[in-house]
């Protein structure tokens, strides 16, 4: 990938001195890494501490995210999740029937694979198994799934997209509180 391929250029250990130069003066409070693979980690690391590493991480998504997590725990790394909602689905709003869940070609969802097939008739068991839990626990769907991100670990920061001050509200509803473990091991062991 091109992006990779730029971080790879920009963290060799040929240009290290600049950067330790720099963070060393405060001119660089810390360093973060997008859609990285663990080898690429690993290298940056030779040249610098990596203060983050931001990849797609959610119920529905995890075969990125999850093969990082002994990289990110040995070096102390901040895990930030961007996807976390799975583009809305892990909401509650779409419903498996739904005409809803069919995009117009011109939106991006229409060619997002946790919306097609076979992986949304899967994913729509993930929505349930959340509104089951909903109805029990008195949380939004979406509440508990990024609270299910936030008691993984090395998650620390959970990203989320909002169009209004409402879903920021219901989203913001996911923070102090925690899973029981039950819960937690029934959404972790969906498959």
């Amino acid at each position: 990938m091109q992006t990779n391929r730029a971080i790879a250029d920009c963290l060799t250990n040929n240009s290290s001195t600049p950067r330790r130069k720099c963070r060393r003066a405060g001119k660089i409070q810390a360093i973060g890494l997008s859609n990285v693979t663990e080898k690429e980690i690993r290298q940056a690391l030779e040249v610098a501490p990596i203060d983050a590493v931001q990849v797609q991480y959610s119920l529905v998504d995890r075969e990125v995210a999850e093969p990082l997590f002994d990289v990110i725990t040995e070096n102390k790394i901040t895990l930030v999740t961007w996807g976390s909602l799975a583009q809305g689905l892990l909401t509650g709003k779409y419903d498996a029937n739904d005409a809803t869940a069919r995009f117009e070609k011109s939106d991006r969802r229409s060619m997002y694979g946790n919306f097609v097939g076979k992986k949304f008739s899967a994913n729509m068991q993930t929505v349930q198994k959340l509104k089951q839990i909903s109805a029990e626990i008195g949380k939004t769907p979406s509440q508990i799934a990024m609270r299910w991100l936030l008691d993984t670990e090395p998650v620390g920061c959970v990203l989320f997209g909002a169009k209004r001050p409402a879903q920021v509200e219901d989203n913001l509803g996911a923070d102090g509180w925690g899973l029981d473990k039950a819960d937690y091991r029934n959404l972790s062991d969906i498959v």
